[in-house]
């Protein structure tokens, strides 16, 4: 899965979620970027790429919540 977190001034970010199919119960997890005035604007960088068991994904996920917004 794939959505668009935000897209400020022509900045977007992108976060992707998927299972890890070769390792049951870890999800790769992957924060992208994209530019508008890119000379690629197609063109995503990597800024965030891990893979976490589920307990590290509910500890990203409370720690989240956490903040006040």
């Amino acid at each position: 899965m794939k959505k668009l977190i935000s897209n400020t001034g022509g900045m977007h970010t992108y976060l992707e979620i998927r299972p890890v199919e070769a390792i049951p119960g870890t999800t790769h997890l992957k924060i992208t970027t994209a530019f508008d005035g890119a000379k690629d604007p197609t063109y995503e960088r990597v800024v965030y790429d891990v893979c976490l068991d589920r307990g590290d994904l509910a500890n990203l996920k409370a720690a989240l919540s956490e903040f006040s917004l």
